[in-house]
């Protein structure tokens, strides 16, 4: 008699919930920091990966959401509340716009949205593509004429979610551009994940467990956003644990009431 083998992507652990987030207040300049690491680092032109997390915007401005240097990538948005993704440099890079000259752009104040950006290290237009609410929503993509596989995108700055480094060029203002709003269950994957794993990560609006997903294995970073054991929003001291690998990050200008309950799908 045969025997039934269930797969689980995931190790064990404890049983599943999300009821915190973390709101960061742009007039505080609030945001997270990991120290600078290879394993968030795209290294050049050829290195596939892809970012996913949920965004609760409270004021419309240029932000940044996730940023990784000068010449490594950045998420932001605008003040229409677009969202564009910049692999490179200022000059030298690959873009993804979701949102220009559409009815409904991704990001309104007050409501939760699902984005995830991928790469998949081609250096071509159609190599990079957005994500809104689980459905692709690559509207716009154009690359610089010098952007190739080649291109450095390496750099020793840290990994930063909420802000960027200061005097981006992709940022107006000369400062760091802090996103003011909620931002919650943020993962950083080492492949451009397929269409249907954004959809089982977007999990019809509510944040799936991370730990049973199929593509589990290229998973590099998650951060739960409050709801890990060991998340603590003390500024310099504490910490938001990374659950699948140990890329924390140092909460910057922030204190306990920075963690709270309000979550996608609740």
């Amino acid at each position: 008699m045969g025997s039934l083998v269930f797969r689980i992507a995931g190790p064990a652990a404890a049983s599943y919930s999300n009821a915190y987030c973390v709101d960061l207040e742009k007039g505080s300049s609030q945001y997270l920091e990991a120290s600078s690491t290879s394993a968030l680092d795209t290294t050049d032109g050829s290195t596939a990966f892809s970012i996913s997390m949920w965004v609760k915007p409270e004021s419309q401005s240029v932000s940044a959401l996730a940023n990784k240097g000068d010449n490594g990538f950045i998420l932001k948005t605008d003040f229409s509340g677009n969202v564009t993704f910049i692999v490179g440099t200022s000059t030298v890079n690959i873009q993804c716009l979701a949102g220009a000259d559409w009815s409904n752009t991704p990001l309104d104040l007050g409501t939760w949205v699902h984005l995830v950006f991928t790469y998949d290290g081609s250096a071509t237009t159609g190599g990079i593509k957005a994500y809104v609410n689980g459905s692709d929503d690559d509207r716009n993509h154009w690359k610089a004429a010098s952007f190739g596989t080649g291109t450095s995108t390496s750099n020793s700055d840290p990994f930063l979610i909420g802000a960027a480094k200061a005097n981006h060029a992709a940022l107006a203002g000369g400062n760091q551009s802090t996103f003011d709003g909620k931002i919650d269950e943020v993962s950083y994957w080492g492949e451009a994940i397929s269409a249907s794993e954004v959809t089982a990560i977007y999990n019809s609006g509510t944040p799936a467990d991370l730990a049973q997903h199929s593509a589990y294995d290229d998973l590099t970073s998650w951060y739960r956003m409050g709801d890990h054991a060991s998340d603590d929003l003390t500024a310099d001291s504490g910490q938001i644990t990374d659950a699948k690998g140990s890329n924390h990050l140092t909460p910057k200008n922030t204190t306990s009431s920075n963690k709270v309950e309000d979550t996608p799908g609740s």
